[in-house]
């Protein structure tokens, strides 16, 4: 309508008025709404001319510059010619702006950074209109190109909105693949290899999106700009770019490759192997970029794992792939932005890879800047150390001397192999003035094996020099500083000994003979490094304090006597001493000889003040213990020598209570250190006797039996001060209870049971009751397998010394509840099998209890029934040793047990039961008490101690042990599996092993339903979990029957969704799962009204009349069902059990109760969608 109406307004001027009425208006107009906008274009079009046109465009450009382009476009969207006129217009406008930024434009140009502020586009950006407008490929050609080459000038522009509206103006004539001269081709190349190296990311950004972008578009246009520079930077964006960088770099990697891989100039740019075929060269930069995507993009640690194979591919000598690719992707998984897991993987892979793929420099900065600092790293180290019979070795530290000594050795007297030494050396260097010097330690050890297997070739005078000076590296703890001492003089020596002196190893070297001098001599004491330095006032003064010692116990073996004023001035004097030098290991480890010597003994009693000290430095003594391991075993071997004539005076009991309080454990420091010992030895035969006695005494497991041997020889009274305060810790735990705790240990129950030993025989009736009650509430409750092992064993003693208890056994063994405490149940059983077979059985209870085990053996639950079946026959077999006819004549008893032996499992039993195994007559000593095979029932802990540490303290004229010693232990049983499992310690660091390597290259994903436009129809499954209470059980239930599509769950509580708990486990995907409440007490009726819906009920539940989930024909769950669960312990309510249809139970091989209600759910919902398929 606006046409007509201004063309009468026209119609109505005079001809000669119209054309200056139009300039007029159009000089008036804004142009900064539509309607302006649309006038100005009607008055354009009704009144045509060039000065009419020319002044239109210009103002419509002028408000393009504005920012109203939207209202702009909405106008002349179908105006083509204008709107090609006003494109020319801008795109001249650019041109002479970019003109004046690079000027001239040429091949020679070079794309700076003007800091220029465009004054003309302040309120809008010309390239927002360039954006959007449709470009022909066919017209306008000269237009065009001056827009491409305009807007490359302006994506350099600090101004940041002008350079990404540059960007998207570049990325619209890219996609839409027009025609590129080839001088505006070279400019763009030699733009965006500027852009990706600058410092500002947003133009590094945009420069990469380009890049990108022209690579998947029309990547022949990259082909004459690929070199050297070309490949590194992709090769430093790989390194230490973000993720949208790296991601951007391997997709122009891609096709680059595939260009430069198709020239015969270009291929050597990418591979290094002349004969390699086009194909392969493809094929191995691809897996190389889906090696980089998953290891550095994807970062689950499974699929690191599965990428092991293709990554040893890539880095054999036949690789197509150019080395220097690979440090790209080693030095960024490397990197410190890297999660810790891959990193300790790759890094692993390196060292038992061997992994050198050249000989270069590239190389040996890879290994400077890249591998050794992570290699270095403290954690590394420490997490590593594993514990090795008395020892310790660091297994990071191994692999780390094993890889710097290949490495050494196989570039042995060439360039690279003297840089590869310079940059090890210079780490070790580092690592005196840095954290964690033990790093340094283990460089020198590389170096050392490999200076030793190559006769020295692997070093220079210069690389001599530096270790010389190595060998003066006083700020180590002693057994390091005494191996860096012997490593480098040593060194220096043969060194000497081979190319003649020199100045900087002539003084080192003559070290060495020093030290084998002091050695073959005898004169073997205190620090190594000690012996060829001067020593200081301190270490005066601590030879000053051992002398003291040596006098004071050479007199008191010569019969001298010494008064109680005397002894405690002479401990007051030696303690004095020990907190001036800040407790020195030597001195320490011999004042325990002095504070429980038999002279000083003798004088606590009447010496009131005597005995404060001495207890006092004692319970000093033991607080220094938490963190000196080393000063456990002489404290504990020396004072049981006064026990228990002492044990009153000291307060024994405390100590014993402190003592498994606080389980000492070495620290990481000692555990390093005891570790460099294995490294010390090993230098020179003549180093063997440097082992752990001369640097810290006896081992700790000498001082465990120390303990337990005081334990056993205390008394009934301190006894049972130590049971008191122990026993009840357990009985008042929480329930449940963690099966791990930090205050439980097997040392207290072995204390305990010894306890238990000492004080039985002396304890009345009412109190024998209540500690069986106690230890019998225990096991009800105890998780841990050797935990239970322990109590089985404390109760069966108790029933030996107190046979006529025994009837409590046999009343819990008549219960009908099968469902309770199966596992508790279970362990009874136990005990009652050991009674009965025990030398001390009879053939009465033998009788009993053979009797209450018929109905067990039939039980529902199948812990409970497995165990009768278990201990019945060894019942028989006793009976029929023992010739009790009551028993082996009973027609009934020999069925049941001719039917168990005829079961497949019975002769080939789980090695859990052969570890389980206790005579408490027969074992019923120290040798199995403190290495038993039960030890192999969990692997929580290892044992403290071992026979072999008992047998010294056995042969001493002490008060009898209430255990005797006991003979060797055979060797334990071993599983029939081929590999048994890890040990907890073992579990933790254990190096994680791909499978091995196949030609495919499938990697591990995740799921991608989320993906799917469509919601997908969810199966006819509705999932009972209301008797149900733990969180994190509810969230494994609702994840799993999300993910296998149930249409509803029901819980006792919708809050539970809000628990912290319930949302670790279940993700997201209560955010996907209709999850109603429903009451325990409502469930009986609501399975009613769905099974008068139509639904079929289902309880997972182990019965008498259970179908096995999975057995060939046997059952298919349903199609539309309702499954319900039973609660953690007490499992499906009976009232509830009648309203199931159908009950079914998952078969079982082990012995474990039950498996999780989670997992036993994730199985039965598995199962139904095999059958009923997706």
């Amino acid at each position: 309508m606006i046409g007509p109406l201004i063309q009468a307004l026209l119609e109505g001027l005079p001809e000669n008025d119209r054309a200056t009425f139009i300039h007029s208006a159009l000089n008036a107009a804004a142009f900064d709404n539509v309607s302006e906008i649309s006038i100005a274009l009607d008055l354009g079009t009704l009144h045509s001319d060039k000065s009419t046109e020319k002044l239109l465009i210009e103002n419509i450009a002028d408000s393009v510059s504005k920012g109203h382009v939207d209202d702009i476009l909405s106008t002349v969207d179908e105006r083509d010619s204008f709107r090609h006129k006003l494109l020319q217009c801008i795109v001249e406008r650019l041109c002479s702006l970019t003109g004046a930024l690079a000027a001239p434009l040429n091949e020679n140009v070079v794309l700076s950074f003007p800091d220029v502020i465009l004054p003309a586009y302040t309120d809008g950006n010309p390239n927002q209109f360039t954006d959007q407008v449709q470009l022909s490929a066919t017209s306008f050609l000269n237009i065009i190109d001056r827009l491409f080459e305009s807007s490359l000038i302006l994506a350099a522009v600090k101004q940041e909105d002008v350079c990404v509206g540059a960007q998207h103006t570049l990325s619209l004539m890219i996609s839409r693949g027009l025609d590129i001269s080839e001088r505006n081709q070279d400019l763009f190349r030699k733009a965006i290899l500027m852009l990706s190296t600058v410092d500002s990311p947003t133009h590094r950004r945009i420069g990469d999106d380009l890049w990108l972008q022209m690579a998947l578009s029309n990547p022949a246009i990259l082909g004459p700009c690929i070199d050297s520079d070309y490949w590194k930077i992709l090769i430093k964006g790989l390194r230490v770019g973000d993720d949208e960088q790296r991601k951007k770099c391997l997709g122009i990697i891609r096709p680059s490759v595939a260009i430069a891989a198709s020239s015969e100039e270009l291929r050597p740019s990418i591979c290094s192997k002349t004969n390699a075929a086009l194909p392969v060269i493809i094929e191995h930069y691809e897996r190389y970029c889906t090696v980089f995507e998953t290891i550095l993009l994807g970062r689950y640690l499974n699929q690191v794992i599965e990428c092991e194979p293709e990554l040893t591919m890539l880095s054999f000598s036949s690789s197509a792939i150019r080395p220097e690719w690979l440090y790209a992707v080693l030095s960024a998984v490397l990197a410190c932005a890297t999660q810790n897991s891959t990193r300790k993987f790759i890094g692993n892979w390196i060292m038992s890879s061997n992994f050198q793929p050249e000989a270069s420099d590239d190389f040996v900065a890879f290994l400077e800047q890249s591998f050794l600092p992570w290699v270095t790293q403290g954690a590394l180290f420490t997490s590593t150390l594993k514990p090795s019979d008395d020892a310790w070795r660091c297994e990071h530290g191994d692999r780390l001397v094993g890889y710097v000594l290949q490495l050494l050795c196989a570039n042995a007297g060439t360039d690279i192999g003297n840089a590869l030494v310079t940059a090890v050396l210079s780490a070790i260097i580092g690592k005196r003035t840095g954290q964690f010097a033990y790093a340094g330690v283990y460089l020198l050890e590389g170096v050392g094996r490999a200076f030793d297997e190559s006769n020295g070739t692997v070093v220079t005078a210069e690389h001599m020099e530096t270790i010389a000076q190595l060998a003066a590296w006083s700020e180590l703890p002693e057994v390091a500083r005494d191996y860096v001492t012997v490593r480098c003089t040593k060194m220096c020596w043969d060194y000497t000994s081979r190319n003649g002196p020199c100045d900087s190893t002539a003084r080192v070297s003559s070290d060495w003979q020093t030290v084998q001098s002091r050695i073959l001599n005898g004169k073997a004491a205190g620090p190594i490094s000690s012996w060829i330095s001067q020593s200081s006032k301190r270490d005066r003064k601590e030879i000053e304090t051992l002398e003291k010692i040596d006098c004071f116990l050479a007199n008191a073996s010569d019969g001298g006597t010494v008064s109680a004023p005397e002894a405690n001035a002479f401990l007051e004097d030696i303690w004095t001493d020990l907190e001036y030098l800040e407790w020195p290991k030597k001195v320490l480890i011999r004042y325990p000889e002095v504070l429980f010597h038999s002279s000083i003994a003798k004088l606590l009693q009447p010496s009131e003040e005597l005995c404060t000290t001495v207890t006092n430095k004692l319970h000093v003594l033991q607080q220094l213990a938490e963190n000196r391991t080393y000063l456990l075993p002489p404290v504990m071997l020396k004072m049981r020598k006064i026990i228990p004539e002492a044990a009153q005076t000291l307060s024994i009991s405390g100590f014993v209570l402190r003592q498994t309080e606080q389980l000492f454990a070495p620290t990481v420091e000692t555990r390093i250190e005891v570790a460099t010992i294995s490294l010390l030895i090993n230098v020179h035969p003549l180093l063997s006797p440097f082992g752990y006695e001369y640097y810290f005494g006896q081992p700790p497991s000498a001082g465990v039996a120390a303990l337990l041997d005081i334990v056993s020889r205390l008394g009934p009274k301190h006894a049972k001060d130590v049971l008191d305060n122990l026993l009840p810790r357990w009985v008042m735990q929480k329930t449940p209870p963690l099966t791990i705790s930090p205050w439980k240990s097997s040392l207290q129950l072995q204390i305990m049971l010894l306890c238990c030993e000492e004080v039985c025989p002396e304890l009345d009736e009412p109190q024998t009751v209540k500690m069986l009650n106690d230890l019998h509430y225990v096991l009800s409750i105890e998780p841990l397998p050797r935990y239970r092992y322990l109590l089985n064993w404390m109760i069966a003693r108790i029933y030996l010394h107190r046979p006529h208890l025994r009837s409590k056994i046999l009343q819990d063994l008549s219960t009908k509840d099968h469902h309770s405490n199966p596992k508790y149940l279970a362990s009874l059983m136990k005990i009652a099998a050991m009674l009965a077979t025990a030398v001390t059985g009879d053939e009465e209870f033998a009788n009993q209890i053979s009797t209450s085990f018929v109905p067990l053996a039939a039980s529902s639950k199948v812990v409970i029934r497995h165990e009768a079946q278990w201990q019945f026959p060894i019942l028989i077999d006793h009976a029929k040793a023992q010739g009790w006819t009551s028993i082996t004549q009973s027609p009934a008893f020999l069925v049941l047990d001719e039917y168990i032996r005829s079961l497949a499992r019975y002769d080939d039993p789980p090695i859990e039961r052969k570890l389980d195994v206790l005579d408490p007559v027969k074992d019923h000593t120290l040798s199995n008490l403190v290495a038993g095979p039960w030890f192999g029932l969990d692997h929580v802990e290892r044992p403290l101690c071992s026979r072999d540490d008992f047998v010294s303290l056995h042969s001493e004229h002490l008060p009898k042990s209430c255990i005797p010693l006991g003979e060797p232990l055979p060797p334990p049983p071993i599983a029939t599996q081929e590999s048994s499992p890890p040990t907890q310690d073992q579990d933790q660091d254990q190096d994680l092993v791909p499978s091995t390597y196949t030609s495919t290259r499938a990697l591990q994903t995740k799921g991608t339903a989320y993906l799917a436009q469509t919601p997908r129809p969810r199966r006819s499954v509705i999932l009972i979990a209301s008797f149900i209470s733990s969180p994190s059980n509810l969230g494994g239930l609702s994840r799993a029957g999300e993910i296998f599509g149930i249409s509803e769950l029901h819980v006792q509580n919708q809050n539970i969704t809000t628990s912290s708990d319930f949302r670790s486990v279940a993700v997201s995907s209560h955010l996907h799962l209709p999850i109603h409440q429903l009451s325990a007490a409502n469930v009986a009726g609501f399975l009613a009204e769905k099974r008068d819906e139509g639904w079929r009920v289902v309880g997972i539940e182990q019965t008498d009349r259970s179908h096995i989930l999975g057995r060939e024909g046997e059952y298919i769950i349903p199609e539309k069902v309702v499954l319900v669960l039973g609660s953690e312990k007490g499992g499906i309510p009976a009232h509830v059990l009648g309203e199931c249809e159908d009950l079914i139970e998952i078969p079982q091989v082990g012995v474990t109760r039950s498996l999780n209600v989670q997992t036993a759910a994730s199985i039965v919902l598995y199962e139904y969608a095999r059958w009923h398929g997706s």
